[in-house]
């Protein structure tokens, strides 16, 4: 089930090392005897994946069978701006990487670059609020607005007032009105049905 048109970014809690997010044939070749077939296990231009977290610990395996079975590809480590895959998490028991950028095949072509702050005041463990290293991804999109769906104008009933029934109309409504807003015929009746009766009353 492969995805299109996703990002996704966020702490997925996963040290993923340089695993790869993708289902890798290229040990399938000879046993298929198809190596045109399955000779490409990356998309075109795509680099493999550096990081600097060489460590694999915690939702790892369920994150990378997350991208195995989506599409979706890991951005950190392989785009510029962090083609080295730098760390985003600092803590007391060391560095990690856990925040990820994910995107489906189908939009790569869109992602510039990928920055992960390393500023000093970033990397100190003074102050708690800077555990996390800032991430920020540049891309270029093209929207194009959906499409407008006209729907049919229901042009309104026209009345003629005839000032000599007006009476007659109201002791009418007032009747239908007090008939089908009974209790009993609340309990006994769905709503939009009471709704439709109520409407043919005035009409």
């Amino acid at each position: 089930m492969n995805l299109s048109g996703v990002l996704l970014a966020g702490d997925f809690n996963a040290r993923t090392c340089t695993n790869n997010d993708f289902i890798d044939c290229s040990q399938l070749t000879d046993v298929m005897m198809v190596p045109q077939a399955i000779e490409d296990t990356l998309p075109n231009d795509m680099l493999e994946r550096q990081n600097y977290d060489t460590v694999t610990v915690g939702w790892h395996r369920e994150f990378l069978d997350l991208c195995r079975t989506t599409g979706l590809f890991i951005l950190n480590g392989r785009t510029p701006g962090d083609i080295s895959g730098e760390y985003t998490c600092l803590s007391n028991k060391g560095f990690s990487t856990v925040d990820y950028f994910l995107r489906t095949v189908d939009q790569l072509e869109g992602v510039k670059r990928l920055e992960v702050n390393c500023d000093e005041k970033y990397s100190s463990h003074k102050d708690a609020h800077f555990d996390y290293r800032p991430l920020v991804l540049t891309i270029t999109q093209q929207w194009q607005p959906p499409p407008i769906q006209q729907k049919a104008i229901k042009h309104l009933p026209r009345f003629k007032y005839d000032i000599a029934k007006a009476a007659e109309f109201s002791m009418s409504v007032q009747h239908n009105i007090g008939v089908w807003a009974s209790p009993d015929v609340l309990d006994a009746y769905d709503v939009q049905t009471i709704i439709n009766m109520l409407q043919q009353c005035i009409t």
